[in-house]
């Protein structure tokens, strides 16, 4: 097999993902569910079944290049006229820096239907956007099944969940929430996880993402 031969299947990954998005503008829940499906195909694609997933499942596709570099922010894309360039944050540590991978990857994904998946006001489609590469990241790298399976399993702690999943603590307690595994004990009833979704940029620490929850000690853990 040539190495052209090889590179067939990931070549076709972005279309794959682009032939999801529907010729017609939808609503920003339609969108979060084709998110959630877009990075549910990602992974099937690669044949990522256990966690951790992979960096390379992004890294190792053609027309990608990833360089890290000083910068106030977090990650960034841009098409170069050959190739998809992500930057990322050096400064960031790696757990970071594999969640903003998938952040910007999604926006790459996006590229020329925002139109259909977002608001039409410009600041309304940019926070739209950021949230939901926010939300890929996390269905690609923490997918549901997989850390379902692994508190089932009774792995509790936060940072062996992180560990487990390469991605920060800060990650992982956010997922947790949208999933409704982790409750602080205050909290009574469950917020829907979008509630806890701010209306700021995606940053290397996504603290914004937990904005609902004013304390973050003595949880109640949901069985």
């Amino acid at each position: 097999m040539s190495a052209d031969d090889a590179a067939e299947p990931a070549l076709g990954v972005l279309a794959a993902l682009r032939d999801l998005i529907p010729d017609r503008a939808i609503d920003f829940a339609d969108t979060l569910a084709l998110v959630q499906r877009q990075a549910e195909q990602l992974l099937r694609l690669q044949g990522i079944t256990t966690a951790p997933v992979p960096s390379e499942i992004v890294t190792g596709l053609p027309h990608i290049q990833v360089v890290h570099h000083h910068s106030p922010l977090a990650g960034t894309s841009l098409w170069n006229g050959r190739d998809w360039v992500i930057a990322l944050n050096s400064r960031d540590p790696r757990a970071f820096r594999r969640v903003t991978l998938l952040h910007e990857y999604a926006h790459i994904v996006w590229h020329g239907y925002e139109h259909h998946l977002f608001a039409a006001d410009p600041y309304l489609e940019y926070l739209q956007a950021e949230q939901a590469a926010d939300y890929f990241a996390w269905n690609a790298l923490i997918p549901a099944p997989m850390i379902a399976d692994a508190w089932a399993a009774g792995v509790k702690d936060i940072g062996e969940l992180a560990g487990l999943f390469e991605v920060s603590e800060y990650t992982i307690l956010a997922r947790l929430v949208q999933l409704r595994l982790w409750l602080p004990a205050h909290h009574r009833r469950q917020p829907h996880w979008s509630q806890l979704l701010t209306p700021v940029a995606h940053t290397s620490h996504p603290f914004h993402l937990l904005a609902g929850l004013t304390e973050l000690h003595d949880p109640e853990v949901v069985t």
